[in-house]
């Protein structure tokens, strides 16, 4: 879904590519709660004026960007995943999408009511993985945060609830593949052997 942000500190609005004092679109929900319950940016719905460009809030810590859920040198896998809030502090996870033909990683993050990144975990994802497999894998690996996420397995679709006072403000999971690689440039061809040298003329016989 994501959200139209404006952004005024100079750090952010450089990370952003836009100029202070502008709009921006961020295109997934957790980044931009994140941005937004950290006062690194403001929303469309904010009381008052919006603040001037340069104006860095005096509650906002200094700014270290949100993980980069499309590393280079990838593509986004065949296994689908979109994640979506339920009622409040539950989350869905939800795989499909077709197998890949190779191998695969995943990334999931969750940001807590203190807009902090509560949990931050990975996954390798084998070949021929299915989206029903996909959401065991991201579960297993989320035992790890189980004193704040408690999981509910659905076939391809995982249920997520904040617990032990954690409360829930938003996921992100994505699944990509690395790039194939382009075919090294074929050698040059070897050059055409020079013809031989013709043979010497014979000496003409005394007169």
């Amino acid at each position: 879904m994501g959200a139209t942000l404006f952004i005024t500190d100079p750090v952010v609005a450089a990370e952003y590519n836009v100029h202070p004092a502008e709009f921006v679109w961020v295109a997934d929900n957790a980044e931009a709660v994140w941005l937004l319950g950290n006062h690194y940016a403001y929303s469309l719905q904010h009381r008052g004026p919006l603040p001037a460009a340069y104006y860095v809030h005096p509650d906002a810590d200094p700014f270290t960007p949100f993980p980069d859920f499309t590393p280079p040198d990838t593509t986004p896998s065949t296994i689908t995943v979109t994640t979506a809030q339920t009622a409040a502090n539950v989350f869905d996870v939800t795989f499909g999408g077709t197998p890949d033909t190779v191998d695969a990683e995943g990334r999931f993050l969750a940001i807590d009511d203190d807009n902090a990144i509560t949990a931050d975990a990975s996954w390798d994802q084998p070949a021929g993985t299915t989206p029903d497999e996909a959401a065991d894998l991201l579960q297993t690996e989320l035992q790890a945060f189980g004193s704040d996420i408690a999981t509910q397995n659905f076939g391809p679709r995982l249920e997520l609830r904040g617990t032990g006072g954690t409360v829930l403000r938003g996921v992100l999971a994505r699944v990509n593949v690395a790039q194939a690689e382009a075919p090294a440039p074929a050698p040059p061809p070897e050059p055409e052997p020079e013809p031989p040298a013709p043979p010497a003329p014979e000496p003409e016989p005394a007169p």
